[in-house]
């Protein structure tokens, strides 16, 4: 495959209509400068080994009198028209499932070798739809030179972005909410795991202009997207910026947290961009980390206490199904599969969890007076309501978070407080070090070769 050696292989993710698919339009669409030679990139989505199966399972529903091996691209075309994203889902699942957990990130990585080995150019590579931590994996174990990138956009932005496919398949907003859950985070392995593989990201960019003119929003897309490639392939070296900066302390403060279900950090830095107190979620001295008494999730032993409860009851019912409850290891319906504690317990027994959260640990950190006016906490998460209250009342004037916590009401409240709130852009902690070394290495050299001269 003759893919420029310093050139970046790129792996794309994000919820479905955050613009991952336009992204990979504006790669291929650009040049690109590495340190000796142009570049460009060809493009490869995971998802079309998951069309192109939905395509084999019902193109006789929708063309009986044609069979697919004759079908033109245009009529492919139209008839993938017709699926629901609930369908896809579930397509992409079953080949996990089926085939291997990381089947679609091999599947395209085999159309790569094919298709670019013609090639004279020097290209490299991109991969859209990402969607299985499995595919990651799979991914940087081929490519050492290969980056993660998650576009993000707010729900009601790509709601905006989708709403006419879901509304000519006869889908409302409530049909859009579920794939989106969905897509967020499966508990099975195979599954969806959109969050999890945010997470792993190597960049976050955020995508959230709303720009009739598609020229326009291209070019905005291409414009965010070129700093971060001129960086990855050595073109053009930087150090971090502060939101980088401070938001890889926050990652290496979660490190840090014992908690069996999300580790979590967070920072908090006054205006002349000085580290005040740091943070992670754990329990408080002198109780012990859950993991190690009482050796389990506080949540998941009252779960599996409450149904048993109704398990052993026999008058509880699936709220799907409506079969008589029985459930699996992950709180699901054993019939169809149904999340049973979304239903049963709403909150998710978040009550039970005896953690303090990464930022009440940092706030409670400061030493008196420390806090003044412009100071800005950096979380790995979102803040949820109660410690949205506490940053409030400690006097934070913002917040910047990375990865979003399901509980939205909380960045509502915080900005009806006055509390500014962002979402972090930029080189996150996974490749913190690997993106910014390159520039100390660089002037060491450019130091050598000046005082080389000078000699001579």
């Amino acid at each position: 495959m003759p893919i420029k050696k310093d050139a970046p292989v790129i792996g794309l993710t994000g919820s479905f209509g955050s613009g991952c698919t336009s992204l990979m339009e504006v790669l291929e669409a650009s040049k690109f400068e590495g340190k000796e030679k142009e570049f460009t990139f060809k493009g490869f989505s995971l998802s079309d080994f998951v069309k192109e199966k939905w395509l084999e399972q019902n193109w006789n529903k929708f063309n009986p009198n044609k069979p697919l091996e004759s079908a033109t691209e245009q009529e492919c075309k139209d008839t993938l028209g017709k699926a629901k994203r609930c369908e896809l889902q579930d397509v992409g699942n079953m080949i996990r499932k089926n085939e291997g957990y990381d089947k679609l990130a091999k599947l395209a990585i085999e159309k790569g070798d094919k298709e670019t080995l013609s090639i004279k150019e020097e290209i490299s590579l991109v991969f859209d739809s990402v969607r299985n931590t499995a595919e990651i994996k799979t991914l940087r174990e081929k490519f050492p030179n290969f980056y993660l990138i998650a576009v993000d956009s707010p729900k009601e932005e790509r709601w905006r972005r989708v709403r006419d496919i879901y509304e000519s398949h006869g889908q409302t907003e409530t049909d859009f909410e579920k794939d989106d859950e969905r897509d967020r985070g499966e508990d099975e392995p195979y599954g969806q795991q959109v969050e999890h593989c945010v997470d792993e990201a190597d960049i976050m960019l955020k995508n959230d202009e709303n720009y009739p003119e598609r020229r326009f929003r291209m070019m905005k897309i291409e414009e965010k997207v070129r700093n971060h490639i001129d960086l990855l392939s050595g073109k053009k070296l930087r150090t971090p910026d502060h939101d980088e900066f401070f938001m890889s302390l926050a990652y290496t403060a979660s490190l840090n947290s014992k908690c069996f279900k999300r580790q979590v950090g967070a920072v908090v830095v006054d205006e002349e961009k000085n580290v005040l107190a740091m943070g992670y979620n754990e329990n408080l001295q002198p109780h012990k980390p859950c993991i190690e008494d009482p050796g389990d999730c506080l949540r998941d032993i009252y779960k599996r206490e409450y149904f048993q409860k109704l398990k052993d009851d026999k008058t509880a019912v699936c709220p799907k199904c409506k079969e008589t409850l029985n459930y699996s290891l992950e709180f699901r319906c054993e019939k169809c599969n149904h999340k049973l504690d979304e239903y049963f317990i709403p909150d998710k027994a978040l009550s039970r969890c005896t953690a303090l959260h990464a930022e009440a640990r940092a706030l409670r950190a400061l030493r008196g007076g420390e806090l003044h006016r412009g100071s800005v906490i950096y979380t790995t998460a979102s803040p949820c309501l109660t410690c949205a209250v506490e940053i409030i009342n400690a006097g934070i004037e913002e917040v910047v978070y990375s990865e979003a916590y399901t509980d939205t009401k909380a960045i509502e409240f915080l900005k009806k407080e006055g509390v500014k709130t962002r979402k972090f852009e930029g080189v996150k902690a996974h490749a913190y070090f690997k993106m910014f070394s390159f520039w100390r290495r660089e002037k060491e050299k450019q130091i050598k070769e000046r005082v080389e001269l000078f000699r001579s």
